[in-house]
């Protein structure tokens, strides 16, 4: 299985400066608060001045009422800019606490980075996405998201509320959205998604993670070409369409042709392991891409079968 890599880890991230704004942030001023699942309110006491928190749960013991204890606590938070929240495999967390976390999202005006991950939280699907985009779309200082959804019950109409959520999120410069095994995502998702990302001129960065979701094909890749030719200042993409054995040789040429048309790229990783049916001939119409990219430093490909 592929793990969706964040944007801080694959990708090389414009870090934002902390904004001296109504929240009074400042980079001396703001510490870390670490927080876990066993001593969560003890650990709690000092959040209101905690500019940093990073949570990080554990499997067998981050419920819904931990999460809502949490999320409390974020409501009186002052100086919060980031956010991180490590609940891989937590299966006990319920939709309705994510629906929770969206809804106190929108009064996090400081936050400028969120880093979420709810990758195999099985109960969440469509409506937690739907909340979390809510709340996200009017932060006006966020510069990086990066959230992993792997394994939720999505759909094409997910894909079209994210996308949409943040074309109003113009000080957004790293995104990074995993999918991953969201089985009933298909090729109009892709469509939809594609309308709303060719307003995202303002990312440096990109990553999106598609890897096992196997209804796509060939022209889901044209659908979301068309949207990939009009982020013209992107300078590092990531695109990972793993295990998505419909893709054929008319794929790779589709992202190619939408490639080419991104001048600022410097950084280029591309992931179609498994997909038997793209053959090596293909590669040839991303070699040809490649040449037209002048500012083009670094190339990733894994294309095993």
């Amino acid at each position: 299985m592929i793990s969706q890599p964040s944007i801080s880890e694959s990708l090389p991230v414009k870090e934002g400066k902390i904004q001296e704004n109504e929240c009074d942030i400042k980079p001396n001023q703001s510490y870390e608060l670490k927080l876990d699942s066993l001593n969560l309110q003890s650990q709690m006491a000092k959040k209101r001045e905690a500019g940093i928190w990073r949570f990080k749960g554990q499997k067998s013991k981050t419920d819904n009422q931990i999460i809502r204890k949490l999320v409390k606590g974020m409501k009186v938070s002052k100086k919060m800019h980031k956010l991180e929240m490590e609940c891989r495999n937590c299966e006990l967390i319920k939709e309705k606490e994510i629906i929770f976390l969206g809804e106190t999202l929108k009064r996090m005006s400081c936050l400028q980075s969120v880093n979420l991950n709810f990758d195999s939280c099985w109960e969440c699907s469509h409506n937690g996405l739907k909340s979390l985009s809510k709340g996200l779309k009017n932060l006006t200082s966020l510069h990086t998201i990066n959230i992993n959804f792997r394994w939720w019950n999505l759909t094409d109409e997910s894909l079209r509320i994210i996308s949409k959520a943040l074309n109003r999120v113009t000080s957004l410069r790293n995104l990074s959205l995993g999918f991953a095994w969201c089985e009933d995502n298909t090729d109009e998702g892709l469509k939809k998604m594609s309308k709303s990302l060719e307003r995202w001129t303002f990312l440096d960065a990109l990553s999106l993670d598609f890897a096992h979701c196997e209804r796509f094909t060939s022209e889901g890749l044209g659908n979301l070409s068309k949207g990939l030719k009009k982020l013209v200042s992107l300078k590092s993409i990531q695109l990972n369409f793993s295990n998505c054995w419909r893709m054929k040789d008319e794929g790779v040429k589709n992202i190619s042709e939408g490639l080419e048309c991104m001048k600022s790229l410097q950084n280029i990783n591309l992931r179609f392991q498994s997909c038997r049916k793209i053959l090596d001939s293909s590669l040839k119409s991303l070699k040809e891409c490649f040449t037209k990219l002048p500012l083009l430093s670094a190339i990733s490909l894994d294309f095993e079968s």
